[in-house]
Parts: C-alpha cells; sequence; structure tokens
C-alpha cells in the first residue's frame, strides 16, 4: 500500500503524570499524532513470558498538516472505496475523522519475545479500512516500544528500580 513508504508508530509514557504520546509515521515523516491521558499499566508475569499492558481512558489526536493521510495530494483519496467506508473522510485528509471519531479508550499491550499491540476501537476500524490490519502491530524487542522508565506508576527507590518492567528488560 505503500512502496517505499514502510509506517511506523513510536509511543512513550511519562509515569509522572500518566499521559502517553502515540505518534504515527510514514515513510520516516510524521503523519498525526495523539496524546493520552488518564493511563494506567499492569505487568502479567507469565511462565514463559511477561506481559505489559497500558489502559488509557481518553485520547486526542491530531494531523500534521500537509502530510501522508492528512492533506497530502492523493494520500488516501485515490484508494478504492476508502472515503466511502471511513465517515467524515475528505480527499485525502483524515483531520476531521481524527479530531471527531478517535476518543477512547485505548490499549498498549507488549508481550516479551512478541509483537506489541496498539489498540483503540475508532483507529482500529481506520487502520482496517485504510491498511487492511484489525490494529496497530508494533515489531519490536522489550524497550524499544515503551521504555520501562516511561511505565505510568514508576518508581526509582534508592539504587533499585520498581517497576512492571524489571523483569520484561533483564
Amino acid at each position: 500500500m505503500l512502496p517505499g513508504r514502510p509506517p511506523q508508530v513510536t509511543f512513550g509514557c511519562k509515569a509522572d503524570d500518566k499521559t502517553c504520546q502515540f505518534e504515527f509515521w510514514i515513510g520516516k515523516v510524521e503523519s498525526f499524532y495523539c496524546a493520552l491521558d488518564h493511563c494506567t499499566s499492569s505487568f502479567q508475569p507469565g511462565s514463559t513470558s511477561n506481559k505489559t499492558v497500558v489502559d488509557c481512558e481518553n485520547i486526542k489526536c491530531s494531523c500534521v498538516t500537509g502530510r501522508m493521510l492528512c492533506g497530502e495530494a492523493g494520500s488516501v483519496g485515490e484508494h478504492d472505496n476508502v472515503l466511502t467506508v471511513v465517515p467524515n473522510l475528505q480527499d485525502s485528509d483524515i483531520s476531521e475523522f481524527l479530531d471527531q471519531e478517535i476518543k477512547g479508550p485505548a490499549n498498549f499491550e507488549c508481550k516479551a519475545g512478541s509483537s506489541c499491540t496498539f489498540k483503540e476501537p475508532a483507529m482500529n476500524n481506520l487502520i482496517h479500512d485504510i491498511f487492511g490490519d484489525a490494529y496497530i502491530t508494533l515489531e519490536c524487542k522489550s524497550g524499544e516500544c515503551l521504555h520501562y522508565t516511561q511505565v505510568p506508576g514508576f518508581v526509582v527507590r534508592g539504587d533499585f528500580l520498581l517497576s512492571p518492567f524489571t523483569i520484561l528488560m533483564t
């Protein structure tokens, strides 16, 4: 769908204010970004793999004007049936859709040794309609998607790090 312009995602959180940020890039150029709040995290140890989950109540997204999916000529509107299956989509711009439809809740889930996912109901529909995927999948190693110091609730005490990622990061 995007020859020579691979989609990428960055995701990070600030533990002290329980917020996260999400950026969607195409061909190493940022297309849109999102701010998430009221985020909580959990860690689920397993016998063969550990899992970390970040849930956020709210998400607010905005386009970078003139970028792919956000007004760049032909970036969305010329794909078959995209305008009819994505509500509020006009020409090659998802700005209004991001503003009106993407509200939350959102979920980031990462299983050690496996892929990570980012999910939000309306964004899942958009990703499905444009790219054919059920949600955003992130292929990364421990610490590449979300560093343990960015997990909401992360605390440094003395010389010890207390975090749900402590086991995952080793």
